[in-house]
């Protein structure tokens, strides 16, 4: 089965996630463990059923996560209901135990009173995910829950949501982290295709005030995250690579039959994606454009603790706090908007093209106040 990191990328992350499926990829880890699990059973069981054995599996690791104490005098799966006799031995309590410490290798149980047995530590979720991709599926679980509120409503339905939610108070977004409510069933036909790299043709809009146009002929890459908006990577009939945003996408349909081969040029192209004005070439990787820029004291730090841009780099330290950054791009169109926003501390010191185009863009703006 494609993994999910093959069909949506956050950019200005080094985490690939199916943003709509989020809930899909944490299940699929667990389904993983319980696959895990099934193995180390058919090993460890040999004379039980297997569905029996995961049932129980399954039973006391909800027990083990709750913390709560398992009697195994009473609780329904050992004792028979019939006569209230032990449906099973030590040594079979003893392996199920061995099985869940194989996956859960943390995790610590201990017996405290004759038959009964209780999880020292009880957060399971530890063992699947570490600490980093945890606090990013937090990060993204608030995002989607703030953004859509069926994504919330259908979320506390899931597996995985209840420990997410202990930590939900803690991340708040003040502004909204992705555009307006998309169509699933373009981001669902959009996910498939790309899955099974079959063709699409698609009618896009690129703004609200320009009128439609039709794509006979689209070859989806991948759905990327870029500030706050999501595109799909794609080659179409009139350009060798084109980011068309999704919202944007007024209708498509499947072309039965019609499948596609990657352009590996084209797939590591997009792994270097910075922002949405990214130009490809065949030749791209030897026609990026080198951008240094001097920082104010004063912003020095702001650079020092985020790259803006992945391909940034800290080239110089400067005894008064000034530091130099470089960047590769492969317009200078990338860059921009973001010098705009940091002038005044902000010096470029190359290329001489680029300071030009942020004088035109000043001049500009004067005549606009």
């Amino acid at each position: 089965m494609p993994s999910p990191s093959m069909v949506i990328s956050i950019k200005s992350q080094d985490i690939d996630f199916s943003f709509f499926k989020l809930f899909c990829f944490v299940e699929r880890i667990i389904k993983e463990c319980m696959d895990k699990l099934r193995y180390n059973l058919q090993k460890v069981l040999k004379k039980d059923k297997v569905m029996d054995a995961q049932t129980r599996i399954l039973w006391l690791l909800k027990k083990l996560n709750r913390g709560e104490i398992i009697d195994t005098a009473q609780d329904e799966l050992w004792i028979k209901e019939k006569d209230e006799t032990p449906r099973l031995n030590y040594k079979t309590i003893r392996r199920d135990f061995d099985a869940i410490k194989s996956v859960f290798s943390e995790i610590e149980i201990k017996r405290t009173e004759s038959g009964c047995y209780q999880a020292i530590n009880t957060n399971l979720l530890d063992d699947l995910l570490d600490e980093r991709k945890r606090n990013v599926l937090k990060i993204i679980y608030t995002m989607l829950a703030k953004n859509s509120q069926k994504f919330h409503e259908n979320s506390k339905k899931t597996a995985i949501s209840q420990t997410i939610n202990e930590s939900l108070g803690v991340y708040d977004f003040v502004t909204s982290p992705i555009e307006t409510e998309l169509d699933k069933t373009v981001i669902k036909t959009l996910e498939d295709a790309i899955r099974y790299r079959k063709k699409l043709a698609i009618e896009y809009t690129p703004t609200n005030r320009s009128d439609s146009k039709k794509f006979k002929e689209v070859k989806p890459y991948k759905i990327l995250l870029i500030n706050e908006n999501l595109y799909l990577a794609n080659s179409n009939n009139e350009y060798d690579f084109s980011l068309f945003r999704i919202a944007g996408i007024v209708n498509l349909e499947v072309i039965k039959g019609e499948t596609f081969n990657h352009d590996y040029n084209i797939d590591d192209f997009i792994k270097n994606i910075q922002t949405p004005f990214a130009v490809f070439s065949h030749e791209w990787r030897s026609s990026l454009i080198e951008v240094q820029l001097e920082i104010s004291p004063k912003k020095a730090f702001l650079f020092e603790r985020k790259n803006f841009f992945s391909s940034q780099k800290i080239i110089e330290r400067k005894p008064d706090g000034t530091i130099v950054v470089s960047y590769h791009f492969s317009d200078l169109k990338e860059i921009e908007f973001f010098i705009m926003e940091f002038l005044g501390y902000v010096k470029i010191l190359a290329p001489v093209e680029l300071k030009q185009k942020i004088i035109k863009k000043i001049e500009e703006g004067k005549n606009l106040l």
